[in-house]
């Protein structure tokens, strides 16, 4: 993931890291880019750290087999009950302390000029159930790579918040998707 990374000559601005907890956790982020998972398992390479990710991009040459080897769980978006599965996988992983898990609640990536689709609250079921802290992270600059390759770009990676449990308790998985998307689209929109 480095060799790649550097390869397309980015430049990465992480910014928050140190606000990240010392147990297994949720990463939701928006999505704009294939590089998103790469870059963010690059700046966060001292976690476990395994994303939920469409079954597609399993079948990436060299990340793909990344992907595999370290747990990534795909997702057929056709088939409801497979992703059930996954996502009782990746509460799994996380409450039993083997992994923390990545997802963009956006479902897939985005154009550039959205700043922030609605989400899937199928996400936040993961952390209703785990209780685990929800590392709120946004990617700027991403969508900018591949038009500036092989100029380098600048692509910041900040932790705006972390949700812990008692920040969390009295809602469902509806409202803290809601509550987690006006964070995140607060942070995106300055």
């Amino acid at each position: 993931i480095a060799y790649i990374n550097n390869h397309a000559n980015i430049r990465v601005k992480k910014i928050g890291l140190d606000k990240i907890p010392n147990e297994k956790f949720l990463l939701v982020s928006n999505h704009k880019s294939k590089f998103d998972p790469m870059l963010t398992a690059q700046a966060l390479g001292k976690y476990d750290l395994a994303f939920v990710t469409k079954e597609d991009n399993m079948k990436i040459p060299l990340a793909g087999r990344f992907m595999w080897r370290n747990g990534y769980m795909p997702v057929n978006r056709a088939d409801k009950m497979q992703s059930l599965e996954q996502f009782k996988k990746a509460a799994e992983l996380i409450g039993s302390g083997a992994s923390s898990v990545g997802i963009y609640p956006e479902g897939s990536r985005q154009e550039e000029h959205v700043i922030l689709a609605d989400f899937h609250n199928g996400a936040f079921n993961i952390a209703t159930k785990t209780k685990c802290p929800i590392v709120i992270l946004t990617c700027k600059g991403t969508s900018q790579i591949h038009k500036r390759f092989p100029r380098s770009s600048k692509v910041e990676l900040k932790v705006v918040q972390v949700l812990y449990y008692e920040d969390y308790s009295t809602m469902n998985a509806t409202e803290l998707c809601n509550y987690v998307h006006d964070i995140m689209y607060k942070e995106l929109s300055e």
